[in-house]
């Protein structure tokens, strides 16, 4: 690291400032090649595929001196200079052929909402206290991170990811676009992401960690079409309530999101849909998976333990009402990626989609959740998301569907 710094400083001086058109290719491919020789010195880590964070950059310190100015501003126009530094920074990957020029109107819509739609009350409380909020706890990232590092969360294991809730300060600054500001959702699910931040001022809070937990159904698991014919277990009672909303539920009871594969989705571009992109919103801390959890395949989903609602957001597809939350109670997510057979309906009784459907089910209703131990992993991956395979594995789990049905187990 100290020899990546010396580098950094004889060779680059400050990564944010925008060097020439014409010179912007070496000045970028410099960063580049700072950025593997940071990598090549972790190869002494534990094997795993790591996340790399902001403050694992070389640039850090200097990333720190932004952010330290970025809680200092008081117009719109000097917060979108200031994050404007910051994307600029931390919009590099590890191809050195891939042209990553900075796109100068990234926050150009974030501004024009800021100066048009935000009123001179809102803006003084976004200035004085929710940018700063954002900043105190982007500086502690390095601190917070968990000590091996963040891991990538992979297609068929199972390890637990647990993190704070500050670490959730990488899915909002860095690289991620909101757009467009006309849309009702999208405002509310940016007043409801700010709108966390300042609940993070409240002392009296829940100070827990957040449980990420892949939950996968190996090939001994899985059921087949002879094992759902032959089950005769009693299915478990079942209340329809007329009246009421899922986002004002019980806390204890589990919430199951159905999500797209690549959880997230579209949360941060246009999505409304009010389980994935609105539940990702109303629970900013869910946010980070986006970063950090491959795409679930037909055998997995995602259980999310521990996040705070902080709003509630109703008619997301035409008025958005956002509704802030401010004593919010911790509760439980398990986000489940059902297909969508709208274009063709009949391919939804074929048996590959019957089993699939059913099995996902199970997976993610299933009452008896058990967090599994990390599985060993036998060989080192890349930090770009690289897994073993995308076949299920044999490896026994604690709980199993098929030992719930032999034992007599309701789920």
């Amino acid at each position: 690291m100290e020899q990546c710094q010396n580098a950094r400083a004889g060779e680059m001086g400050d990564p944010s400032e925008n060097p020439p058109t014409s010179g912007f290719a070496q000045h970028n491919k410099t960063r580049k090649e700072l950025l593997r020789t940071w990598q090549g010195s972790k190869a002494h880590a534990p094997e795993m595929a790591l996340v790399m964070l902001p403050c694992d950059m070389p640039w850090w310190p200097q990333l720190q001196r932004h952010l330290t100015q970025l809680a200092l501003c008081h117009t719109p126009r000097e917060l979108i200079e200031g994050m404007h530094k910051i994307y600029t920074m931390c919009n590099i990957g590890l191809d050195p052929d891939e042209d990553e020029k900075p796109d100068p109107s990234v926050f150009q819509e974030l501004e024009r909402y800021l100066e048009s739609e935000v009123t001179g009350e809102e803006m003084q409380l976004i200035v004085e206290k929710t940018i700063p909020a954002i900043v105190h706890r982007a500086l502690q990232l390095k601190q917070l991170k968990p000590p091996r590092g963040l891991c990538f969360s992979l297609q068929q294991q199972e390890p637990t990811a647990s993190l704070r809730t500050l670490s959730l300060n990488r899915a909002v600054i860095g690289k991620h676009r909101w757009r467009p500001y006309y849309n009702n959702s999208q405002k509310a699910k940016l007043r409801s992401i700010l709108h966390y931040f300042d609940l993070l001022e409240t002392s009296d809070l829940p100070n827990e960690k957040i449980l990420f937990s892949r939950q996968v159904m190996s090939s001994k698991e899985w059921l087949t079409i002879e094992d759902w014919l032959e089950c005769a277990l009693p299915l478990c009672p079942l209340a329809i309530r007329h009246e009421g909303r899922m986002d004002r539920a019980d806390p204890k009871t589990m919430t199951v999101c159905f999500s797209t594969r690549r959880l997230g989705g579209k949360v941060l571009d246009e999505g409304s849909s009010q389980q994935e992109s609105i539940q990702f919103c109303t629970h900013p801390e869910i946010l980070p998976v986006m970063q950090f959890v491959e795409a679930l395949e037909d055998n997995e989903v995602l259980m999310v333990e521990g996040v705070l609602q902080v709003s509630r957001i109703s008619d997301p597809h035409v008025r958005a009402i956002f509704e802030p939350i401010y004593k919010p109670s911790l509760v439980s997510v398990c986000c489940m990626d059902a297909e969508n057979y709208m274009r063709l309906p009949l391919s939804q009784f074929e048996e590959d989609n019957i089993l699939r459907e059913l099995n996902k089910a199970l997976l993610a209703f299933r009452q008896q959740h058990k967090l599994p131990p990390p599985q060993p992993i036998s060989r080192r991956l890349s930090p770009i998301g690289e897994s073993f395979s995308s076949m299920p594995t044999e490896v026994d789990t604690i709980l199993t569907a098929k030992v719930q049905l032999h034992e007599g187990h309701s789920w």
